[in-house]
């Protein structure tokens, strides 16, 4: 998972979108960790086109800030999608958050770590190569047949 519960609760409760049929906190923790991991998942999904997935330690460390940031978004939207909480900024932002993972698949935007190495050394960001075996048949070879 990319953001707790705690880091939606620390970054919106105090819009006042926050609020469930449970008001306990137990309830919040549950419904945010659900959506977290929805997020988590459409964000790995995105990804995984570009990077090798799961993100080691280190990766997260250096791409976690703005992941952190996507999964709040995607799952804040989650938790309101139900449609008495929908807002437009909320709505705005999961789709802003989803462009940038198509972005990022597609190779038009970047995380701040290294992208999946193919076999050969080629990046997924590099040109597409062919290579083959010389030609059987030439002009030169079928003259005169």
């Amino acid at each position: 998972m990319y953001a707790s519960a705690q880091d939606i609760i620390d970054r919106y409760a105090n819009d006042g979108w926050l609020v469930t049929d449970q008001d306990d906190e137990a309830g919040i923790d549950a419904k945010a960790e659900r959506a977290l991991n929805d997020a988590a998942a459409r964000i790995d999904a995105k990804l995984a086109a570009r990077y090798r997935l799961p993100l080691t330690a280190a990766e997260l460390v250096t791409a976690g800030e703005a992941l952190r940031g996507l999964a709040i978004d995607i799952a804040r939207y989650f938790l309101a999608s139900n449609g008495t909480l929908l807002t437009d900024d909320i709505r705005k932002r999961y789709e802003d958050a989803v462009k940038l993972l198509d972005d990022i698949a597609a190779g038009k935007a970047a995380l701040p770590m290294p992208p999946v190495e193919a076999p050969g050394g080629y990046t997924s960001g590099d040109a597409v190569q062919m290579i083959s075996e010389p030609r059987l048949f030439t002009r030169r070879q079928m003259w005169g047949l």
